[in-house]
């Protein structure tokens, strides 16, 4: 059977060569975009969407980024050349099946011809090679109509871009997107989920509880949300690529340590009647494990001026006094940063450490932070001099005519990774996850660690300064 399909389509090829002229027809050549799909395209030239496959030899209605296409100038034309040439193809197969039949075995349902004929190879050459071809992921996202979705829309434009580039280098994704604005998952979209090598999303943790009700053992991706975490720690086949806030206290911890003299005083300063949370209560942990003594400063704002002589007579003069202010509530962080900024000007040398909310209080004075020579822990920090940041600016401006936000970024950097982690690691790409180190995004850095009867999760964190000069410098280690 095999040999007479090859014979017939080497002569159909050869018939429709030899054609009179008048029986051909001329094609534009239409390079496919990555919003594109192929109704699209046959909606653009008004040529049916049949036709657009039969022309392009497609098995199925479905079309990739920068895939080149003929289109019939003209459709007419298009349509006698068809008749033409199939009434020639069939008499030459007609005239043919004889002599095939002849050098061919007969097929019987006991053939094991016929079996190996129906059915795909049964080698999956990422066991023998390590990389899988294609992969095929899903994106979940709610793309609505109100203003929370606009968020999940940057997310979208930055994955496709991302998507778009791994096909220009030879890393081949089938991407399908559900737009996830109701209370349950379809029959439909439970089989697709199932499918998949992959999925990103959704955003919410009680959204992606209902994805992995249903995912089977498909491995997913929380890209957004840093409190699903928590999942991690009992579904094998959830990764969470935000970097939890302990693990930006216990980056903090780290690099004090690095940092710091024998002759430093170390404060941790603390907000009276709030508790420390898990993060803070890891930093103190460390420190204490690396036998670093810290003095621990505890006032309440509502103490009034006695605070300022308070947080001075933490300070030790003439040695480096580096302070960790253990609270995220803004009203304090600030109180705290304005009364470290009045021990500056009373000589004591002072530099602050903070996890990254600090960043996002509008109410700080960023000269303060400058002058306190802040040293942040942050899941994201973008540079804007990185020519792949540049890159990818200019490439966005282009396709949306506008600014790419954080959520463009994240897109960018949670599809590039994954996929290419799948391409390059095969089917076991999920389990080889804490084996690939870390990688440097666009945003953010990947590091995964797996949890002991869990999943995946991210420790990536990049270590900002803020310098007296009013620079703000990434730090690499």
């Amino acid at each position: 059977m095999k040999r007479l399909r090859i014979i017939l389509l080497a002569v159909a090829w050869l018939l429709v060569a030899v054609l009179p002229a008048g029986a051909q027809t001329e094609y534009f050549i239409h390079t496919v975009r990555w919003y594109e799909g192929i109704k699209d395209i046959s909606k653009k030239y008004d040529v049916p969407v049949e036709v657009i496959m039969e022309v392009n030899n497609l098995d199925k209605p479905k079309v990739k980024s920068r895939m080149k296409l003929k289109i019939p100038v003209d459709l007419q034309a298009y349509y006698r050349m068809q008749a033409s040439s199939e009434g020639l193809v069939q008499e030459a197969a007609d005239s043919t099946a004889a002599a095939a039949n002849a050098v061919t075995e007969p097929v019987t349902a006991d053939n094991p011809e016929e079996e190996d004929d129906k059915t795909e190879s049964p080698w999956d050459w990422s066991y023998i090679f390590g990389f899988k071809d294609k992969v095929n992921a899903t994106l979940i996202l709610p793309l609505g109509q109100d203003a929370s979705s606009d968020n999940a829309f940057d997310f979208y434009g930055g994955a496709m871009l991302a998507a778009r580039d791994l096909g220009e280098k030879g890393i081949n994704a089938d991407v399908d997107v559900i737009n996830l604005t109701g209370n349950e998952i379809s029959e439909e979209a439970a089989e697709k989920l199932e499918k998949s090598d992959l999925i990103i999303g959704p955003v919410s943790e009680k959204d992606l509880v209902k994805v992995l009700a249903v995912a089977g053992k498909t491995p997913v991706i929380s890209p957004l949300d840093p409190r699903a975490s928590g999942l991690a720690d009992s579904v094998a086949n959830f990764i969470q690529a935000p970097t939890a806030a302990v693990s930006q206290y216990s980056d903090l911890a780290a690099w004090l340590c690095e940092e710091r003299f024998p002759e430093d005083n170390i404060v941790l300063v603390s907000e009276s009647g709030t508790a420390l949370s898990a993060g803070m209560k890891e930093l103190e942990r460390i420190l204490e494990e690396n036998g670093i003594a810290a003095n621990k400063l505890n006032y309440s704002i509502l103490e009034g001026r006695s605070v300022s002589a308070k947080v001075t007579s933490a300070m030790v003069p003439e040695v480096t006094n580096r302070v960790v202010i253990l609270s995220e509530k803004e009203a304090f962080v600030n109180d705290v940063v304005r009364n470290l900024n009045l021990a500056l000007y009373n000589k004591y040398q002072v530099v602050l450490y903070s996890a990254s909310k600090i960043r996002s209080f509008e109410t700080i004075d960023i000269e303060n932070l400058h002058s306190l020579n802040l040293h942040v822990c942050s899941s994201y920090y973008i540079d804007y001099d990185d020519p792949r940041v540049k890159r990818f600016v200019l490439s966005y401006r282009a396709l949306f005519n506008t600014e790419p936000s954080q959520f463009a970024f994240q897109g960018y950097d949670v599809m590039g990774y994954f996929i290419k982690a799948c391409h390059d690691s095969g089917r076991s790409w999920q389990k080889k996850l804490a084996r690939i180190g870390k990688a440097k995004m666009l945003q953010a850095d990947f590091k995964f660690i797996r949890q002991p009867d869990g999943g995946y999760l991210n420790t990536g964190i990049r270590r900002i300064i803020y310098g007296q000069d009013y620079s703000v410098k990434e730090i690499l280690h």
